[in-house]
């Protein structure tokens, strides 16, 4: 896994996954900030939708735990904050049980499609050897 730390990064990245979710018609910008903005999460997004845009905050590495491993992927964190935008009209209202099972679905979501990709690039990279 590349480890995803500079702003250039971040914007490939969202980038790159745009293209695979299929959002490219929207306008997404995407930047660290410091995790205390945007605490408990470790990522977020606001968009509107009528214009079809988007902003991802996503918190800095560096500003988690160690033993929070799994909140450093920043690539995860992208991917789900884009999932949201597929998801809108269904968005839930307020915090009750369906916020919980949309944001449940959404992570392994996330979790399986950066991990099918990243499966993919260990056996490429294995078959060339």
């Amino acid at each position: 896994m590349r480890e995803i730390t500079t702003d250039e990064q971040l914007r490939a990245c969202c980038e790159e996954w745009q293209q695979r979710l299929r959002l490219q018609d929207w306008a997404v910008t995407v930047k660290f900030v410091d995790r205390w903005r945007i605490d408990p999460s470790q990522a977020q997004i606001e968009w509107c939708r009528w214009k079809k845009a988007a902003n991802i905050s996503v918190g800095r590495p560096g500003q988690y735990d160690p033993s929070e491993c799994e909140h450093g992927d920043v690539e995860r964190f992208v991917v789900h904050e884009l999932l949201h935008l597929h998801l809108f009209p269904w968005e839930p209202e307020g915090e009750g049980v369906e916020e919980k099972l949309q944001e449940h679905a959404i992570v392994c979501l996330a979790e399986a499609l950066v991990g099918l990709k990243r499966q993919a690039s260990i056996g490429h990279e294995e078959g060339e050897e």
